[in-house]
């Protein structure tokens, strides 16, 4: 069996959806699943692997016999991982990313700590149940599969800014900031994630994803609320620390506390197609009812994917082609420019160990 080998995000994200930044090239493709971590992925036994960007930058990395990075000639920081991740990823990702990048962190089984640690609580499968510090509380609830289904933390920060005013006998001045989340995660039977509910100190944040899969148990449509489908506005600015005070289960609904809160409109639709042999061939977006974006596949005979096509449906026109090897590594994207420059493509040469 080929081996799966993640390697962690090298380059810096944008909040934005730039679809050319988060397919192939980083891993296998963003339309795989949206449950996308941002890790890159390599299929096989991978020895090395060099991209050349469409601007002439150019990183290798190489690596040992058990797969781990040996060498790397990225100069750019490496982004990394840190307790929370909601907070470090969260002006940098889109939120619907926030929540499974937060959900692999959760789930994290530690390492047994040789003392008996007195801020931190874990189950026996070792995953952080309570990390209670100053202004820091926490509280993960898994299910007896080790899913995480409840998130709830609050953070209070001592912030110093500066004055955008004068006449003030201090340039700068001190505050204290309170910010609090809680995150629901919900499975079907089968253990795949049907919806996540993010609620944040910060209204605008909030954002609900729904799941749904075909008899096959393969994702099939996935609809997202944000902003823009809740129906309150000018929620209380406590409105979250009241709801944390209160004991929250699996049975937890946010109109309990506000009706019909997320019934304004239509939400944001994705769907995927598949082939009898359940590889996905079609995936689409659609916003108010209008589709935006397609995207296909091609397999060879062998089942392999060879090529996939993105197209702008608006104006009716490819705008990205990614080219795949046997392995289902991505060797080759083309990003096609519509204002004059030149086209943009990357290339990827990758080397395997044949004694694999």
């Amino acid at each position: 069996m080929k081996k799966l080998l993640p390697i962690i995000l090298f380059l810096l994200i944008q909040p934005t959806e730039s679809i050319s930044q988060i397919t192939g090239i980083w891993h296998s493709s963003y339309f795989d699943v949206p449950f996308t971590d941002y890790c890159m992925q390599f299929n096989g036994d991978i020895k090395s692997w060099t991209m050349t960007r469409y601007d002439g930058v150019i990183r290798t990395l190489t690596f040992d016999a058990n797969r781990n990075i040996e060498t790397d000639t990225c100069i750019r920081p490496m982004q990394t991982t840190t307790p929370r991740m909601v907070h470090t990823i969260a002006s940098t990702l889109l939120p619907k990313f926030v929540v499974f990048k937060s959900k692999n962190d959760f789930e994290k089984k530690h390492v047994i700590p040789r003392k008996k640690e007195r801020h931190r609580t874990y189950n026996k499968q070792m995953q952080l149940v309570k990390h209670k510090a100053p202004n820091y509380l926490e509280k993960n609830t898994f299910n007896d599969s080790g899913d995480i289904i409840i998130h709830k933390e609050i953070r209070t920060t001592t912030e110093t800014r500066a004055w955008n005013s004068i006449h003030h006998e201090s340039p700068t001045y001190t505050f204290t900031l309170k910010t609090s989340q809680l995150i629901l995660y919900r499975y079907n039977d089968k253990g795949s994630l049907t919806e996540v509910e993010y609620f944040h100190s910060t209204p605008s944040k909030n954002i609900k994803m729904v799941y749904i899969y075909n008899d096959s148990n393969l994702l099939i449509e996935v609809n997202k609320y944000d902003s823009y489908n809740i129906s309150v506005q000018n929620m209380p600015s406590n409105y979250l620390d009241d709801i944390l005070k209160k004991r929250i289960n699996t049975t937890f609904s946010i109109d309990d506390f506000f009706d019909n809160y997320w019934e304004v409109g239509r939400p944001k639709i994705s769907n995927w197609k598949y082939n009898n042999q359940g590889q996905k061939i079609e995936y689409s977006s659609d916003f108010q009812g209008e589709t935006y974006l397609r995207v296909e596949w091609e397999y060879d005979e062998f089942g392999h994917v060879q090529k996939e096509t993105q197209y702008d449906v608006k104006w009716n026109r490819v705008r990205t082609i990614i080219d795949f090897d046997q392995n289902g590594n991505v060797i080759k994207q083309t990003d096609f420019v519509f204002d004059g420059n030149k086209d943009r493509v990357t290339n990827m040469k990758i080397s395997y160990d044949q004694n694999h």
